[in-house]
């Protein structure tokens, strides 16, 4: 008898693979992993993933799968963009330290930290997300890891893409890596 995530794995699997137009909910740390390391997985290494996080959390960014697979995209040629909350560098998560060599050795990486947050214009509750060209994942509930994704929802993306970019722009950020 299957987990209970992995029948989530298997179901966010097959609406990656087949690149279906479809809401779906995320609502523990299993289920973040699960769905960002399959946004790696999926996402075209000739367009960027954008990540706005609060410090991304080491329970998630520091998982196996979720390292593996974002590890397996940027050596595709994949290009990746994270805008943090917040970084302690005494307490960086094991993925920054990774994302800091990968930049060395010429791989596209870029992060910063930003003093800007984004809020969930619904709830008006910090918003942190990842985004591809046609995927997304939103976190609305950042305590509790209550999110909602897409694996094939342009329109969504294009929103999430502007706004990154549009704080990512800003002259106030700091480079972290």
């Amino acid at each position: 008898m299957m987990s209970d995530i992995a029948h989530y794995t298997n179901y966010i699997e097959s609406l990656a693979s087949e690149h279906r137009n479809q809401s779906f909910l995320n609502s523990s740390k299993e289920h973040a992993i699960t769905v960002l390391s399959t946004m790696f997985k999926y996402a075209d290494p000739k367009k960027f993933i954008y990540i706005y996080s609060g410090d991304m959390n080491k329970g998630i960014a520091d998982s196996t799968e979720y390292t593996s697979n974002l590890t397996s995209y940027l050596s595709k040629g994949g290009k990746v963009k994270i805008l943090l909350e917040s970084h302690d560098p005494n307490n960086e998560p094991r993925i920054l330290k990774k994302l800091r060599v990968f930049k060395e050795i010429g791989l596209d990486v870029e992060v910063k930290q930003t003093g800007t947050r984004i809020y969930d214009t619904d709830t008006n509750k910090t918003l942190h997300f990842a985004v591809t060209d046609k995927a997304h994942r939103a976190e609305h509930d950042i305590d509790n890891f209550l999110a909602v994704g897409n694996f094939n929802d342009t329109e969504k993306s294009n929103i999430l893409i502007k706004v990154f970019e549009d704080v990512y722009a800003k002259e106030s950020n700091r480079a972290v890596i």
